[in-house]
């Protein structure tokens, strides 16, 4: 092969492996974890202080520990948040983030299929959680 031919391949090689591995496409987006969450209305939740405020549907996206997209009934609310935990045990642990009074925070976990919203020494809400594939 001549010199050409080679820097063109070279160069087009670049671009698809960059355009697999961009952000909106692919490889990347694949290893995102992403949960759909809908308000359960069981015993818990209904003597909840929260349920009459509390999101119906909640939805989170993540990779690692970087919180991508969290909605509360279609409102992006990411960037007043951010991910305390993600392991194997607990899928993830939110909280809501710049709060010095912990009363006032908002605690987001999902664990399995199962969701609860709560703040500090009030009972939470619950909800009902599918991994998106």
């Amino acid at each position: 092969m001549n010199k050409k031919i080679k820097f063109l391949i070279a160069i087009c090689l670049g671009f698809g492996v960059g355009f697999l591995f961009d952000n909106n496409f692919a490889f990347s987006n694949s290893l995102d974890s992403s949960f759909y969450c809908n308000i359960n209305y069981n015993q818990t939740t209904n003597k909840s202080k929260l349920k009459d405020i509390a999101p119906k549907i909640i939805e989170v996206t993540y990779l690692n520990k970087n919180l991508k997209i969290f909605t509360w009934d279609g409102e992006r609310l990411d960037r007043h948040f951010e991910i305390l935990n993600s392991n194997g045990v607990v899928n993830l642990e939110i909280a809501s983030k710049g709060f010095s009074d912990i009363k006032n925070a908002v605690y987001f976990n999902i664990r399995d299929d199962r969701g609860s919203l709560a703040q500090h020494d009030i009972l939470g809400v619950d909800y009902n959680c599918k991994k998106v594939i």
